[in-house]
């Protein structure tokens, strides 16, 4: 089963964008929802599934060989990609590329790929004794940059404005390193399958219960999709549900065990405790801050749980490095100051100025319950909720 397209509804209205449901939401008041396009979470997650997140990774693995003539693994190293070629090639599962993109316009992502990703890759290779091809794709992110700017105001182009607008356009030249003529799809057919590593499970408290449930701007499934060949996400399937609510389980477990009952009540701290931000130390806030990088103190969790989480669901990364936001703040600190950069590049400066633009024709149509009022981003719309397990509170 290839990946699906997300969608979004107001009412009984379906629209392909978010900027669409934002303004019909705007004008008739009713019900706004973010939908997947998966129907995993319609089933009754209150019930955990018996197999092992070993167990059911190498299912998932199997059932993607047994099902495509070909299987390229887009990898970086991160929690995700690294944990999916792992299911792979510790199971014996044959494994046809490994894929990294380098974008060479992100100084932070090529000291990544040249000093962690590529020389441990090659060791992890002899340790498991495999060769596997890897092929690096240099981007090619102004190859085909009029054609976008002129397209991307078209709904075929809707991700786009999910991705960049939606996250406060930051960083707008990393999207088009990943998402335009960078992956040569061409040279697969139907047969064959671009493999992803998405989508780890985002959990917050509703009730009585800690249900699944996730913005649209947390989503990244819609990136696998291309006109070539098929693609999967390897956490994300109809064909083998139980693996997200595997991983759900093992994640509320872990977050209804470390945080304390008056945490637990504030829906921001319980988002930001499981977000890579979140556990951030305050002395690489600190680079955050002096960098003109914005970011809200408030968010930050002291006791932040991101790696306790990635553990729960028992997720490991290339080297810590790439899983762990305080492991290098000099690091951090390269990519805050790129990022800085970038809105005075010539090119970047023109689609920026157009991004502007176009917010702001949205958001003068859309009301301020919907608007963030310290950016010019939107707010997320939600999912509809999943119970998974009854919240327990320890003073109750």
């Amino acid at each position: 089963m290839s990946a699906k397209q997300f969608y979004y509804t107001v009412g009984t209205r379906i629209h392909p964008s978010s900027e669409l449901a934002l303004i019909d939401h705007s004008k008739t008041g009713d019900k706004i929802c973010f939908h997947t396009g998966y129907d995993f979470y319609n089933k009754d997650w209150r019930v955990e599934p018996v197999e092992s997140l070993k167990e059911l990774k190498k299912k998932r693995a199997q059932q993607i060989r047994d099902r495509y003539n070909k299987v390229a693994l887009a990898y970086s190293g991160g929690t995700d990609s690294h944990t999916v070629l792992r299911s792979f090639v510790e199971n014996n599962i044959k494994l046809d590329e490994i894929i990294i993109n380098r974008t060479n316009h992100n100084p932070y992502r090529v000291w990544e790929y040249e000093n962690v990703t590529l020389p441990l890759l090659k060791e992890y290779q002899k340790k498991w004794k495999t060769n596997i091809p890897v092929t690096q794709i240099k981007s090619s992110m102004m190859k085909n940059y009029n054609e976008v700017l002129t397209g991307w105001k078209d709904k075929n182009y809707h991700s786009y404005f999910r991705e960049v607008v939606r996250n406060d356009f930051n960083p707008i030249i990393d999207y088009f390193n990943h998402k335009h003529n960078d992956y040569d799809t061409a040279k697969y057919n139907s047969t064959d399958c671009l493999l992803w590593g998405h989508e780890k499970p985002k959990v917050r408290i509703l009730g009585d219960y800690w249900c699944w449930q996730l913005k649209d701007t947390d989503w990244g499934n819609q990136d696998t999709i291309n006109e070539h060949c098929a693609t999967e996400a390897f956490f994300i399937s109809d064909d083998c549900p139980e693996i997200q609510i595997k991983m759900a389980w093992q994640l509320v477990r872990c977050l209804d065990a470390r945080m304390e009952d008056h945490l637990k009540r504030d829906d921001g701290v319980v988002h930001y405790a499981q977000s890579y931000l979140g556990s951030i130390d305050p002395k690489v806030l600190t680079t955050y801050q002096t960098s003109g990088f914005k970011l809200d103190a408030s968010v930050i969790y002291k006791d932040g749980l991101y790696a306790e989480c990635i553990d729960a669901m028992e997720l490991t990364s290339i080297a810590p490095i790439l899983g762990n936001p305080n492991a290098k703040p000099e690091v951090t600190q390269n990519k805050i100051n790129y990022l800085a950069k970038l809105k005075n590049e010539i090119q970047d400066k023109r689609m920026y100025n157009e991004t502007i633009e176009y917010i702001e024709m949205i958001r003068s149509q859309v009301n301020n319950d919907m608007k963030e009022h310290d950016s010019l981003m939107f707010k997320g719309i939600w999912s509809n909720p999943t119970p998974i397990m009854k919240v327990t509170y320890k003073n109750d």
